[in-house]
């Protein structure tokens, strides 16, 4: 019974595990804030990345590489981790645009805007991290539980 509850279990915790590792990275950068665990798109590790290779990772272990639950979580991988380092960095690159100009409006007219989230999606490197974390712990989970 346990075991089908892995399959929900190891991408569950690898995201968590994932999101205090970004927690700690914080603190050692002295930007400790436990409001951005949940509030934060972007940062070191890629939680995202962890959950989904996690997912892609245990399938392949107890279902076969070669199995169609295995590509459709391969599938789901990659559509996760391109969103993660394209779009949401485009995202906040947008953000950014947009506080520029709102920057620009006279200072009453300024008001009625809320400023847009300059820091959203992943480097390469915290993508590569998170997805070192998410192999290791469905790994982990596979050989142990």
């Amino acid at each position: 019974m346990l075991h089908d509850w892995l399959l929900l279990i190891i991408p569950v915790a690898s995201y968590f595990i994932t999101q205090g590792a970004k927690l700690a990275f914080d603190g050692i950068r002295g930007n400790l804030d436990i409001y951005h665990m949940w509030t934060k798109y972007g940062g070191m590790p890629s939680a995202h990345s962890a959950f989904v290779i996690s997912l892609s990772t245990y399938l392949g272990l107890t279902q076969g590489f070669d199995s169609p639950f295995f590509a459709i979580a391969i599938v789901f991988t990659i559509i996760t981790v391109r969103d993660a380092i394209g779009i949401r960095q485009e995202i906040g690159r947008h953000g950014a645009s947009i506080n520029t100009l709102v920057q620009r409006l006279p200072e009453k007219d300024q008001k009625e805007f809320n400023a847009f989230s300059e820091h959203m999606g992943h480097t390469i490197l915290e993508v590569f991290v998170g997805s070192v974390f998410g192999l290791v712990i469905a790994l982990l989970g596979y050989h142990f539980l």
